[in-house]
């Protein structure tokens, strides 16, 4: 019966067939061998030539002959003479059919059954592969003895679009390797697909993602290859973009081994986040959101390219690629990471709010107990800090970077320059053993002895020599040095501390302990 429902409209098995190779490469090898090697006429999509012939027999159906037949096949299983397992692949084929009374018929006896089908049922999901893929020629005695004539061709695009969102509903389906990476290759790359099969493809990618153990290495990495390949050539499509990048930032959720040490597709997707249009910039953006928690235990050369590479997309003119540099930034380096700190008190100075927003919120997050436990540091340490905005302040004043404010000179803008004072005011409040609050004034003041105990000791302490990266004749003491940082700020603004920091921040304790 599956046969008779698979057979075209005014289909002769003699003449050739001007349609292309089946979509399926494999599928496209067997047929290949079938029709050439062997001298056998191509059978129909979904048949073999020994079922193409059986059907067709020696008399031509007429297409009004076989859609009543088919008709009544349809009905035949409306009447439950054939088990619901073994009838709901024939219902399924028999929905894609060109004539509209099979196809509707079809339809709504599947609809009417669709409470009760089991689609985990491994004789359904089989049965689906099955008719999907056709018999794919295995390097097996099994596979070596099928023979040619008995070897089925992979189902139609019509067909295969009514499979899939049956395999859509199956845990079962997703789960099955390798139908499953095989329908979806099929889908995405095959012969005769088109960008709907394409589109339903990346859903039962989605799927998978969602399923499939997170063991199946295999299975992930031929997921990512795929994925990776649609990106790079289907740039014009920006709806298989979306969902396609969708996919990927799903998958490094489920299977972060994979993205580890794959520090190139991060930038890859960084610069087509700098040329997409904002539809795809923002898929984009979804996706490298997803991914970032695949490099959080980056050591070595690889955190000083992820480094760079974060570096160098935190000042793209695109707010899309600031965020997800900044989101890099707070979640790839550990808290006590000073370019990575730097970097933040830079996006705390963005003019978007998405931007500084959350980059404030990350350098202003006090360390938990359970952090301090760990024995992780959750900040640098006061003079490495000074040190290095001392180093990058003097560089930025030689290059385009730099901010004017009437008739004085700033490295950072005032916004990021305020946050700076903040933060080195925390990492002060840390280093000295106090708990680095920014915003009660009454825990800065219960926290004023043992900070200023810590200033007086580093006040004391003998001078370490100027650094390479110190000013000529500049100060390398860190507590000098921050107040001189405080002191430009001020002197360019014209103002109070309260003016750039928040009201009771510390500064002026700060000031009090140098004098």
């Amino acid at each position: 019966m599956l046969d008779v429902l698979l057979m075209p409209y005014g289909f002769v098995l003699n003449e050739p067939q001007a349609r292309g190779s089946p979509a399926s490469p494999q599928g496209s090898a067997a047929a290949g061998g079938a029709a050439s090697g062997q001298g056998l006429p191509q059978p129909p999509p979904g048949m073999s030539f020994y079922a193409a012939k059986r059907i067709v027999g020696e008399t031509l159906w007429s297409p009004g002959q076989l859609e009543q037949c088919k008709l009544g096949i349809v009905k035949f299983i409306e009447a439950e003479q054939v088990p619901e397992v073994e009838g709901i692949i024939h219902l399924v084929v028999a929905s894609s059919d060109t004539r509209h009374s099979v196809a509707t018929a079809a339809d709504l006896e599947l609809k009417s059954k669709q409470s009760i089908i089991d689609w985990n049922n491994p004789l359904i999901v089989n049965k689906m592969y099955k008719v999907y893929l056709g018999d794919i020629p295995l390097k097996t005695k099994e596979g070596a003895a099928l023979k040619p004539e008995l070897k089925r061709e992979p189902v139609s695009t019509r067909v295969k679009l009514k499979i899939l969102p049956h395999l859509l509903r199956s845990r079962l389906a997703a789960e099955t390797f390798p139908a499953n990476i095989q329908v979806v290759y099929d889908g995405l790359f095959g012969a005769n697909t088109n960008n709907k099969l394409r589109s339903m493809s990346l859903q039962f990618v989605h799927h998978i993602c969602v399923v499939c153990p997170d063991t199946n290495k295999p299975l992930g990495l031929m997921l990512l290859n795929g994925l990776t390949k649609l990106i790079n050539e289907y740039k014009e499509v920006s709806e298989l973009l979306c969902v396609a990048y969708s996919a990927v930032g799903k998958l490094s959720s489920r299977m972060p081994q994979l993205f580890t040490k794959d520090i190139a597709l991060v930038q890859q997707f960084f610069e087509a986040m700098c040329k997409e249009d904002p539809e795809v910039r923002l898929a984009i953006q979804e996706a490298l959101s997803m991914m970032v928690g695949a490099y959080a235990q980056l050591q070595g050369a690889l955190l000083n390219l992820m480094e760079a590479l974060v570096t160098a997309y935190m000042g793209k003119p695109e707010v899309q690629v600031r965020q997800v540099a900044m989101k890099f930034a707070s979640t790839v380096f550990a808290p006590d990471h000073v370019p990575s700190r730097y970097l933040l008190l830079l996006a705390a100075g963005d003019p978007r709010e998405e931007v500084h927003g959350e980059a404030q919120r990350v350098l202003r997050a006090l360390p938990t107990h359970s952090t301090e436990k760990e024995g992780s540091k959750p900040m640098p340490s006061f003079p490495e800090m000074v040190s290095y905005i001392q180093e990058k302040a003097s560089q930025r004043m030689k290059t385009p970077a730099k901010y004017i404010v009437g008739t004085s000179t700033l490295p950072f803008n005032p916004s990021a320059f305020g946050e700076v004072i903040l933060y080195l005011r925390m990492c002060l409040a840390h280093s000295a053993g106090a708990r680095p609050t920014t915003q009660s004034l009454a825990d800065m003041q219960d926290h004023a002895p043992a900070i200023g105990r810590y200033v007086q000791s580093l006040l004391s302490s003998e001078a370490p020599p100027p650094s390479s990266s110190s000013p000529k004749g500049g100060e390398s003491n860190p507590v000098q040095v921050y107040m001189d940082l405080l002191q430009q700020l001020l002197s360019a603004i014209g103002g109070n501390p309260s003016d750039v920091l928040p009201v009771g921040s510390g500064v002026c304790a700060s000031s009090q302990t140098r004098s």
